[in-house]
């Protein structure tokens, strides 16, 4: 009875927390800086990776597909809907929980893991994947959406490398403050 009890507050406790994450990812989506006409500034990736290192690559990548739909129902002025960028969110979450996830200590190892995840996010998801799928929109080449998102892709790999180390540092001490056992 006693474990019944412990497994419903953790699951009550993950539930609420994944909440109030997509809801902070919702929320710093909608106020991104844009600069320009191709840089756009966001800190969306923040509770994302948060959520992604308590709880997992599932449940990062649930906060980030998640957060992109929501985003566009409460502002769907800003565009059409793209059922294949809520799953690129949805793949920045699950990369995120794969290098991560039960994160101890933040160390050498650490870093290369940084490092290893902002490329992969920001040149093959953000700048090749995203590309393609807006090229039609943005009504040009593979290659001039590419060389387009080349100066987001630049500015924004900074600024994640930043957010994320910072974030890193401190997800364990926050996972000994929630309590949360690994699973």
């Amino acid at each position: 009875m006693e474990k019944n009890y412990l497994n419903a507050k953790q699951n009550t406790l993950r539930i609420c927390t994944v909440a109030m994450l997509v809801a902070a990812a919702v929320v710093l989506g909608m106020y991104s800086l844009r600069i320009g006409s191709g840089i756009k500034i966001s800190f969306k990736f923040i509770p994302m990776v948060v959520c992604s290192a308590l709880f997992g690559p599932v449940w990062g990548g649930l906060c980030g597909g998640v957060s992109d739909f929501l985003a566009y129902l409460l502002n769907p002025a800003g565009g059409a809907y793209l059922f294949p960028i809520s799953v690129v969110e949805f793949l920045y979450g699950v990369s995120y929980g794969l290098f991560f996830y039960g994160i101890k200590k933040f160390d050498k190892i650490t870093m290369f893991k940084v490092i290893a995840c902002i490329l992969l996010n920001t040149v093959v998801l953000s700048t090749f994947v995203m590309a393609y799928l807006l090229k039609d929109l943005m009504g040009m080449t593979y290659m001039a959406a590419i060389i387009y998102r080349m100066p987001a892709t630049l500015l924004n790999m900074v600024i994640h490398l930043v957010g994320v180390t910072l974030i890193l540092k401190y997800v364990p001490k926050l996972m000994k403050t929630m309590k949360l056992k690994l699973t």
